[in-house]
């Protein structure tokens, strides 16, 4: 059998550096691309951990800067993640993001992570949609001295600059809303979210209206 060579992991074996990835989202709900996606990622960075942010409030989503979170609606997405990434030991889920309770931009997390974690090297995963608009981003310049961007790919959007690193990751039209449609509509969500968070999701009566 031919070896691949992966420069990223002769590197990381050379460096013993921390290696910290980030991957931020709604996550509402998890489902099985965000699984696939995060391994993906993982492996071709060789992480040593991956830390899962949900979002409190996105800048992009929020009516008004200081719009407060509801505890209630950030559990179950809480729930879930660790539903799903149960019995991963490189991952954990990091709250922070939900705890701070307002719209917390991207810079505010980083510089949380890397007070956290002062001598890693941080990358950070985004989709190929918010790299469209990362100049947009606040504090975008900043965000690049803290983190390595890495994209994952979706369908229907071009690749991006070569000033991130493209993660082969594999490309689906599965998403949040469309697990949320599928409940709303009485469809199976089987195989699209993990078995144990579709379980949840039916227990709870998430998404039905």
């Amino acid at each position: 059998m031919t070896n691949i060579f992966n420069p990223t992991k002769a590197k990381r074996m050379a460096d013993n550096q921390l290696r910290i990835g980030i991957y931020g989202g709604s996550f509402n709900p998890v489902h099985i691309t965000h699984l696939l996606i995060s391994e993906c990622f993982r492996d071709q960075m060789q992480l040593d951990k991956l830390l899962i942010i949900p979002t409190g409030i996105s800048p992009f989503k929020a009516k008004y800067v200081g719009e407060p979170i509801s505890v209630h609606e950030a559990q179950p997405r809480l729930d879930m993640l660790h539903l799903a990434f149960a019995g991963n030991p490189h991952v954990e889920i990091d709250e922070f993001e939900i705890k701070t309770r307002t719209v917390c931009y991207t810079i505010d997390t980083l510089k949380y992570i890397r007070e956290k974690y002062p001598d890693a090297k941080i990358f950070m995963l985004i989709g190929e949609d918010q790299a469209e608009k990362f100049d947009k981003w606040k504090n975008c310049e900043q965000i690049r001295e803290i983190a390595t961007i890495c994209v994952a790919g979706r369908l229907g959007f071009p690749h991006t600059s070569p000033e991130f690193i493209p993660i082969n990751s594999p490309y689906t039209d599965i998403s949040s809303s469309m697990v949320r449609e599928r409940v709303r509509l009485g469809q199976t969500i089987k195989h699209i979210v993990p078995d144990n968070v579709a379980e949840y999701i039916f227990e709870n009566g998430l998404y039905k209206n």
